[in-house]
């Protein structure tokens, strides 16, 4: 009876030339992830365990009872402004930045699980990838493409030099 995992996206985006080679864009994202997979113990302690009384399990005989079911929900949305040169006789470059937020009740660490396994909105948090500040530069310098004549134009004409950076925000800390 395991569900497959849905979605639904949106976006939408408006662009603005400025000059003859240059354009400013302004976006917005949404996303909503739902029926994602993800483990719940069926057989949470409810007592601390002393003796041979297990935790007060549900099923005594057992201890933890991790089952996929799709229960899991995600909602992403962003904000995004670029800047972008294109490509002229000297080079281009490409200025964006994101504002964003990321959230839902999936624990993606390897042994992550529900809070309270009776109550997924205890896990509704930030996700473990959520950043919320994203700026990327990139660009590329040409040197003359004009056909060479000489030996220096021949070592110097024909190359292009590019490259990128990017800083972004911190990921969550889980602890």
């Amino acid at each position: 009876g395991l569900e497959n995992a849905s979605s639904i996206q949106g976006s939408v985006e408006v662009e603005q030339q400025i000059g003859a080679t240059a354009s400013v864009s302004v976006g917005y994202e949404h996303l909503t992830g739902r029926d994602l997979i993800m483990s719940i113990n069926q057989n949470v302690p409810t007592c601390v365990a002393a003796g041979g009384n297990n935790g007060c399990r549900p099923v005594s005989a057992y201890a933890n009872n991790g089952q996929y079911t799709a229960a899991g929900h995600s909602d992403y949305n962003a904000l995004h402004v670029s800047l972008v040169q294109r490509p002229a006789h000297w080079g281009s470059y490409r200025v964006s930045y994101a504002y964003s937020k990321s959230m839902n009740n999936v624990g993606e660490a390897f042994f992550s699980g529900p809070i309270d396994p009776f109550d997924l909105s205890k896990d509704w948090a930030r996700s473990d990838d959520d950043q919320r500040h994203r700026l990327v530069v990139s660009g590329a310098i040409n040197t003359s493409m004009a056909p060479a004549t000489t030996p220096w134009a021949r070592l110097t004409h024909g190359f292009e030099v590019s490259g990128i950076v990017q800083a972004y925000s911190a990921l969550p800390f889980n602890i």
